[in-house]
């Protein structure tokens, strides 16, 4: 089993908003609550980036990606998603300018399935997690995760194998699949000398 980690790619569109908007209903977005007020659609535009001479593509997956990296998609992306978790992702629309609708992913599928003996993590002085410098997850925890997040890394949108064939079997354009992790198959049981 292969876990990645799901960001745009480098020629992907990505977006921006206002700073203060960003920390008020963007950043609460990562720790895998339910947005529980009123949401009117976030005004977003394309994210301007510095020297960049090369044109990008208007994707299937993006991010709002100044100050956070919240998941942007399409609706392609919106129907494989929610036919895969249901309840446990919630749409915010987006009100974007000079492009096609998007819709906000506030992923709600936090799982605690992080191996912390076995995984690489960065600590701040209080113990709180900084980063994951390698993941390491529980098997059992992840087998039937499809797209998550773990509580060490609530920004992280993470998501097994089947997930990532179904994507790019439909076609979704702008994702990049990072691998964060691997489980080792079992050694195939050596053959047995016949002895007869």
């Amino acid at each position: 089993m292969h876990i990645y980690r799901l960001s745009p790619t480098d020629d992907t569109r990505l977006y921006d908003t206002d700073p203060a908007l960003q920390i008020a209903r963007v950043r609460p977005l990562g720790l895998g609550q339910r947005w529980s007020g009123d949401w009117l659609p976030l005004p977003v535009h394309a994210l301007k980036k510095p020297g960049r001479r090369r044109h990008e593509i208007e994707a299937d997956y993006s991010a709002i990606g100044a100050y956070v990296a919240a998941p942007v998609v399409s609706a392609r992306v919106q129907a494989l998603v929610a036919a895969l978790l249901g309840e446990r992702a919630q749409w915010l629309p987006l009100a974007v300018q000079d492009g096609e609708p998007r819709m906000l992913l506030n992923l709600l599928n936090v799982v605690d399935a992080l191996d912390p003996g076995t995984s690489s993590l960065r600590r701040l002085a209080d113990g709180r997690v900084m980063d994951i410098e390698r993941y390491a997850f529980r098997p059992a925890a992840v087998r039937e995760a499809a797209l998550f997040k773990v509580p060490q890394a609530p920004f992280d949108v993470l998501a097994t194998e089947a997930v990532r064939e179904q994507l790019l079997a439909a076609g979704c354009t702008g994702v990049h699949f990072e691998p964060v992790w691997c489980e080792e198959e079992p050694a195939p049981p050596s053959p047995k000398a016949d002895r007869r």
